[in-house]
């Protein structure tokens, strides 16, 4: 196994976000302690009425309501990298919403959320999950990092004896394996660190 992780460095040089550089006042270093993903300048005009809002109507995911819309619609016209769902798996799954918690998706898929992560705030309003989206959870103790697919694919194949989250990884690899919440297909490795040089993929062994 050592000689395959050693391997997989050198075919994969793992790359760790670091803290962020971007000076004191910008809107990286106010809303997020890593250089990745880089936040638009606009970020305090996209997170109106207010960053809370943002979040809890995304995870909220009720797409029927006129606060929902609204929202989505404000997203559409500030966001110059897509719309609200280009938003969301480009900004939203590692954005710090809520104090003395973990990111968005981490503080999410805690306590039993997948179901409710992959399908009701993914799957029901964009039409599945984005295997190739960055996140960056915190498990067993260390950082993961990387497209979402081999996050979990990592986690589930090498922390499945788990005491605390091998439900967990379980029951997202069962969702992500499932062609139904396939929005995108999940890229090699190879092929993203080709097309996305800047990712940070941190991957730590047991």
């Amino acid at each position: 196994m050592m000689i395959r992780f050693l391997f997989l460095i050198m075919v994969f040089p793992i790359s760790v976000s670091a803290e962020s550089s971007f000076p004191p006042g910008s809107v990286q270093a106010r809303y997020s302690l890593y250089d990745y993903p880089v936040l638009p300048e606009n970020l305090d005009e996209i997170l109106r009425p207010s960053k809370r809002a943002v979040c809890d109507t995304y995870k909220v995911a009720d797409s029927h309501a006129p606060s929902y819309q609204s929202v989505m619609r404000w997203i559409d016209e500030k966001y110059e990298g897509g719309d609200h769902r280009d938003f969301f798996f480009k900004i939203m799954l590692t954005l710090d919403c809520y104090p003395f918690q973990e990111n968005f998706l981490d503080s999410t898929i805690s306590g039993n959320g997948i179901t409710h992560a992959f399908g009701n705030m993914m799957k029901i309003p964009f039409g599945g999950v984005d295997m190739n989206a960055f996140v960056r959870i915190k498990r067993e103790g260390k950082v993961f990092e990387g497209p979402l697919y081999h996050v979990f694919s990592h986690l589930e194949k090498y922390y499945k004896n788990s005491e605390n989250y091998k439900k967990e990884y379980l029951k997202g690899m069962k969702r992500l394996n499932h062609p139904s919440y396939h929005l995108t297909e999940p890229k090699s490795l190879s092929q993203i660190k080709k097309e996305n040089p800047d990712m940070p993929i941190n991957l730590p062994m047991p």
